[in-house]
């Protein structure tokens, strides 16, 4: 299933982002896709701020991975990986990506997920591509297994729709 939405500022693209995590009921994938500049980690910050991390989301560029701890009732970790200077998957293993990737308490957003994608088939993921329409509008697609996630406007609500697992067994 597949959602579009427009954004016309970074603020609207966390919107966007915060939406879907109040959506999230469990661990799982989230692959984002888009070129430079495109507003992935924009998009990481709007999902960290609806899972209610209060800390400073910064791309992990130089150190391919950040945990961060998450009072959730059904997540314990949120995990941001950037791939734009990965060299090889084995770069991700060797920093034990599996073990969150196999973690059902763990969501996982990776940003130039196009790197991985033989690492992420097995676990499914949730997409999401971004794309600059002008200097500050982003059209943002999301193909989610489950319609639920893709269900809600941004209001905010944590009631709005009932969420789901991320990860629905959907081919990367």
């Amino acid at each position: 299933m597949k959602k579009k939405h427009f954004s016309a500022s970074a603020e609207e693209t966390q919107a966007i982002a915060q939406s879907l995590a109040l959506r999230i009921e469990g661990g799982g994938v989230i692959a984002l896709t888009g070129e430079l500049g495109a507003g992935k980690t924009v998009f990481v910050k709007g999902l960290a701020r609806g899972l209610g991390i209060i800390e400073i989301i910064q791309s992990p560029t130089f150190v391919l991975m950040k945990v961060y701890q998450v009072q959730h009732k059904t997540l314990d970790v949120f995990v941001h990986i950037d791939c734009y200077r990965l060299a090889s998957i084995r770069e991700l293993l060797d920093i034990g990506v599996e073990d969150y990737l196999k973690n059902p308490k763990a969501l996982v957003v990776i940003e130039w997920a196009e790197k991985v994608r033989d690492l992420l088939a097995p676990y499914g993921a949730l997409r999401v591509t971004l794309t600059p329409r002008s200097e500050q509008e982003r059209e943002i697609v999301i193909l989610a297994a489950r319609q639920s996630l893709l269900d809600g406007e941004n209001t905010g609500r944590r009631d709005r729709g009932r969420g789901y697992r991320v990860s629905g067994r959907s081919r990367y």
